[in-house]
């Protein structure tokens, strides 16, 4: 039976109308590459490709004898060290370049006398924000760095330290820091009167038998300073004498006067000559050395 000429044009009017959505599809479409070339890339046909060329290097003479074009397709390279690498891709993007010269897989199939070369490429391939990035680190370090510093300082001269304490202070700090030699500063206990009974205890005869060591070398004047202090009557005993020391700085020693402490005596009722007397033999003038250096007393 044979359409009528009603059925005749409205199947052409369907067939019509599904040429021109076909169009439309087609036209909506984007252009997607070969899939031969996407298997090992998968490139997002979003993104934006890089065409290979020599300038893509940055002057690098390393990179091109084992970098080579792809014939077939202007956005890959090949790699010659990693072509026989099963594990590897055998066609891969200009864009990830640097991400494969870093990769595990590259730098295995890399010899290690050519590591230093490798290196030096990476370092010019580096992408401007891994740059960026590490820059924005360091400067923050480095500005959290001084504001330490001056923190350090002002808190010294907060609590009336001198410039020459300061320094010595600071060089100490430095050189046990390159030494590793500051973790105690995490747990130790720097309560004034356990510093107090560790002084006594522990670094006090130590001092004092080395300054009389020191005194029994070289000439030396006594100083007797009697004083009340919160109703008690005490004696302190200085020294004054000349010493040489090394200065790492100047390299060279450096003569120069100091003033130390020998001992403090409580007087109790009496403050006579003998007592004095007593004081000093107790305190100095059992080491014979050491009276044959002393020069003069002041009272």
């Amino acid at each position: 039976m044979n359409p009528s000429n009603k059925e005749k044009q409205q199947m052409r009017s369907k067939s019509s109308l599904s040429q021109k959505s076909q169009k439309k599809d087609k036209s909506n479409q984007k252009p997607w590459l070969s899939s031969s070339k996407m298997s090992n890339n998968s490139k997002n046909v979003n993104g934006h490709y890089t065409k290979f060329s020599l300038k893509m290097f940055k002057g690098n003479t390393y990179l091109p004898k084992f970098i080579k074009e792809v014939h077939d397709d202007p956005f890959s390279f090949e790699c010659l060290k990693c072509k026989d690498d099963e594990q590897q891709n055998k066609v891969i993007l200009a864009n990830n370049l640097f991400n494969h010269l870093g990769s595990v897989g590259h730098q295995a199939n890399t010899p290690s006398k050519e590591m230093d070369m490798l290196d030096t490429a990476l370092k010019i391939l580096e992408p401007a924000t891994n740059k960026k990035a590490e820059k924005n680190i360091e400067e923050k370090k480095t500005k959290n760095e001084s504001e330490g510093y001056l923190e350090f300082i002002g808190f010294l001269m907060s609590q009336n330290f001198s410039y020459a304490q300061i320094e010595r202070l600071g060089k100490y700090l430095q050189k046990g820091a390159k030494e590793k030699r500051l973790g105690f500063l995490k747990t130790a206990n720097f309560d004034q009167r356990f510093i107090s009974k560790l002084s006594q205890d522990c670094f006090g005869k130590v001092i004092n038998d080395n300054l009389i060591d020191k005194l029994s070398t070289v000439p030396f004047s006594l100083i007797l300073d009697n004083s009340t202090f919160c109703g008690e009557s005490i004696c302190a005993l200085k020294v004054k004498f000349l010493s040489k020391d090394w200065e790492e700085d100047s390299e060279a020693e450096i003569t120069s006067i100091k003033n130390k402490i020998i001992g403090i005596s409580n007087l109790k009722e009496s403050s006579s000559g003998l007592t004095l007397l007593e004081i000093v033999e107790s305190k100095l003038l059992k080491n014979e050395k050491c009276l044959e250096k002393l020069s003069w007393i002041c009272t």
